[in-house]
């Protein structure tokens, strides 16, 4: 028999089949590895918050117009995204101010206006109003054909650096806590890794579980410096002490067979890749729970990786390759400048014999169980769970000891309350 052509009436009817797939895709799009950033999720929200803006019809339509540019430009989505928010609120702050033009109708005294107003009263950060800077040449370049007024062209755009301080770095106690707060072998190894390796959440959580090779001296992980649709080789980054951990993540993978499976994927039923909101707020909770009080995130572990590189001696080209830095860069001076300078002054003392003391000398050992590469601090072996700390040993057989008395002593008394109760039933038949 024919199926009716007719619509269902009610609330599934209303919706469109084009909806439903379109939002089917929506949420596939959200789990991706490549999608770590959920950047699909921020570009269709990036739209909505357009189309709901009151900002008129003319401003919507040059911002869509702008963002379509952008696309054939061939920039990134996350690119768009960020133009368009930040588009969308330069519009509305500007109206707030009582400018009723376009946007491409901007003259340079209300933008100088508008950066008063977000400095002074908006309390906005030099990196922000930086970007409200980068946002309004971009369009001008766009909306001139490439030929925009003088005072665009004169907008300085400042590198905005906030050097690391000691006091920001997570000191050896604080991290072995966070790291043996961790509640399930993938939480150790994402703060491990991230802490050895120190590269950026962004790639390691792109990373399939073909992107690890175990070696005899850890592991090599590739961490793709572009987008999924580029074809740079990805680059490796050495991991030491922190390859057991990544190993016994592995061993409970559920799809650790599947080399294209994510490295790292939620802990649920459904075992989807996991985001960087995900990674973010597993180490605050966690660090929350070893009682660290600083403001623990991925970052920040970058930053405790690099710090302890300069500390340990490493030199500038080996920070530079380790940290995935170009050889010209000068990050490493702009951002731990204070490590540099302590550093290059332990290293001026030592070298005249006023400073032998003190001086980090990093040795990494090996498990005599498996082999597998540790920390000279570590108590016990990442892999294969070793006690390698005597004080620690002798500490768990205390333990183990006083747990044996224990329950000797409660198996015993039930024996007696068993005995007795048995005697006094024999009395009772007899």
């Amino acid at each position: 028999m024919q199926k009716s052509s007719k619509k269902k009436s009610g609330p599934v009817g209303s919706i469109s089949s084009k909806f439903i797939v379109l939002n089917i895709d929506f949420i596939y799009m959200t789990k991706s590895v490549d999608d770590i950033h959920c950047m699909d999720t921020g570009f269709i929200n990036a739209k909505q918050r357009l189309k709901k803006a009151d900002i008129g019809e003319e401003n919507r339509k040059l911002i869509e117009n702008f963002s379509i540019a952008l696309r054939r430009e061939g920039a990134a989505k996350s690119t768009i995204t960020w133009y368009l928010n930040y588009t969308t609120r330069t519009v509305q702050r500007l109206q707030e101010m009582g400018f009723t033009e376009t946007l491409d109708k901007l003259d340079p005294e209300t933008f100088d206006r508008l950066l008063i107003h977000l400095e002074d009263e908006r309390k906005m950060s030099p990196g922000t109003i930086r970007n409200y800077k980068k946002l309004v040449k971009k369009f001008f370049r766009w909306s001139t054909g490439g030929n925009p007024p003088k005072w665009i062209r004169e907008l300085k755009l400042k590198t905005i650096e906030s050097p690391v301080q000691p006091s920001d770095i997570l000191t050896k106690d604080e991290f072995t806590r966070l790291l043996e707060a961790g509640r399930h072998p993938r939480d150790k190894a994402i703060i491990a890794v991230l802490a050895d390796g120190g590269m950026r959440v962004g790639a390691l959580a792109s990373c399939r579980v073909k992107n690890v090779e175990f070696n005899q001296y850890g592991a090599m992980i590739y961490l793709s410096k572009t987008g999924v649709n580029k074809t740079t080789p990805a680059k490796g980054i050495p991991l030491t002490w922190s390859s057991g951990y990544l190993n016994q993540w592995l061993a409970v993978h559920p799809d650790r067979e599947n080399p294209e499976a994510p490295l790292w994927v939620t802990l649920d039923k459904n075992q989807e890749a996991v985001s960087y909101k995900t990674i973010r707020k597993m180490i605050k909770t966690t660090a929350e729970k070893a009682g660290i009080k600083k403001s623990v995130h991925p970052h920040l572990l970058r930053h405790t990786a690099i710090t302890n590189w300069i500390l340990d001696g490493l030199n500038e080209q080996e920070v530079k390759h380790r940290a995935g830095w170009s050889r010209g860069s000068t990050q490493m001076f702009k951002i731990y400048a204070n490590f540099t300078d302590q550093e290059i002054n332990n290293s001026i003392y030592e070298k005249y014999g006023l400073k032998t003391e003190d001086t980090r000398h990093v040795t990494l050992t090996r498990c005599p169980r498996c082999d597998n590469v540790l920390k000279s601090e570590d108590k016990f072996c990442s892999r294969c769970s070793l006690v390698l700390d005597q004080a620690m040993a002798e500490k768990i057989e205390a333990g183990n000891d006083f747990a044996d008395d224990k329950m000797e002593k409660l198996v015993n008394a039930k024996i007696e309350e068993l005995v007795e109760a048995r005697f006094r039933e024999m009395l009772g038949q007899k």
